[in-house]
């Protein structure tokens, strides 16, 4: 099996909302950390920039999408994501690293331990379809069929999987707004009949 996968989980009806929050805040802080150690990379390459004048998710946390939006915003950046983003975020620019992020079996467990539902988000961004049945023995109850990412292929064999371990079918904008490039607008995409009646009841 394949290693290092990119791994997104959905964790719906969460009922312990303290224990999850205590998991989830350890990565929010690296990934502050991580945009933190950007910045100062950013303004040793000349770019002004005032940590105190950039939005935070939770009135706390720092992303690189924040931070682009603050260089547009004061003109140092002409677009989001255009040029610019990829030679620096990505493609072995300077500011391209990452943190290393919980393991999805971690993941999923505290998820069920928390009450929660627990989706596969868009396995056709990750192709991440092989993971599925050991997180089934982990308690995976959905996969994410419906997302702007999944091709028609993806979507065949997420309802194969579906089928094989009888797991419902959700979908979901995935609406990140103005921090996404292509970011599709809430209800572009809608959730399967199954997803919905376990979810809500």
């Amino acid at each position: 099996m394949k290693k290092n996968y990119r791994v997104h989980l959905l964790g719906y009806n969460i009922k312990d909302i303290d224990k999850l929050e205590a998991y989830v805040n350890i990565t929010l802080e690296k990934r502050h950390n991580n945009t933190l150690r950007q910045i100062e990379i950013l303004k040793d390459n000349g770019f002004e920039i005032d940590i105190n004048k950039l939005r935070k998710a939770d009135g706390k946390y720092i992303y690189k999408q924040h931070l682009m939006h603050y260089l547009v915003e004061t003109g140092q950046v002409s677009e989001m994501f255009g040029d610019f983003y990829y030679k620096t975020f990505k493609n072995n620019g300077i500011c391209h690293f990452d943190i290393k992020y919980p393991s999805p079996y971690e993941a999923i467990k505290v998820i069920k331990e928390c009450g929660g539902i627990a989706v596969l988000a868009h396995s056709g961004q990750q192709q991440n379809f092989e993971l599925i049945p050991e997180l089934v023995k982990l308690g995976l109850d959905g996969l994410e069929l419906n997302h702007k990412a999944n091709s028609d292929k993806d979507k065949e064999i997420i309802r194969e999987y579906a089928d094989k371990y009888n797991l419902v079918l959700t979908g979901g904008s995935d609406c990140h707004g103005l921090f996404e490039a292509g970011s599709p607008e809430v209800g572009d995409y809608l959730s399967e009949e199954s997803g919905v009646k376990l979810i809500i009841g």
